[in-house]
């Protein structure tokens, strides 16, 4: 992750969910990268994040159709384009393996993410990496970062599975 963020001059951060939030596990970022920084612990909506959406794409579709109920219920006034948004980051996802949020979570941030799903285990997790505009281009994010985000994602899986571990012990 760090060699990403430092590659590129990004943010780059591992997400858990907790209720309708992804909550920042670990970020790593450019050496001259401050004003886009989240702390460990900060958190983001899942209806309004790329970090979100590929999280909810991972899920069985049994607990994914539950989750995405229960947002829509909870934001009643964006159901039309949380609806729209998820669509198009899902056949993002279904496409290339990673998701792009260009100024939907906030207008100045563009980024890209991919999940995490843990061998052996119902776990999933969600990597993304971003920066703000004027920084990163947004097809610099597509062609590049987006499918170097995929490979960090499953050499992480890799790593897990190799050494028989799940994320939570």
């Amino acid at each position: 992750m760090q060699n990403l963020a430092q590659q590129y001059g990004i943010s780059v951060s591992l997400g858990a969910a907790v209720d309708h939030y992804m909550i920042y596990l670990q970020s790593c970022l450019d050496n001259e990268l401050t004003r886009f920084h989240r702390d460990v612990g900060a958190q983001v909506h899942i209806a309004k994040s790329a970090m979100g959406r590929a999280y909810l794409w991972a899920l069985p579709a049994r607990t994914r159709n539950s989750m995405l109920q229960s947002i829509l219920f909870h934001y009643l006034d964006d159901t039309d384009v949380i609806k729209e948004d998820t669509t198009r980051m899902f056949a993002e996802l279904d496409n290339s393996g990673f998701c792009s949020d260009f100024g939907l979570w906030r207008q100045s941030v563009l980024a890209v993410a991919t999940p995490i799903v843990i061998p052996g285990s119902d776990e999933v997790l969600a990597i993304h990496a971003g920066g703000t505009r004027g920084r990163i281009d947004g097809s610099v994010l597509m062609k590049e970062i987006g499918p170097d985000l995929v490979s960090v994602s499953q050499q992480i899986t890799q790593g897990m599975e190799q050494a028989n571990l799940s994320f939570w012990t």
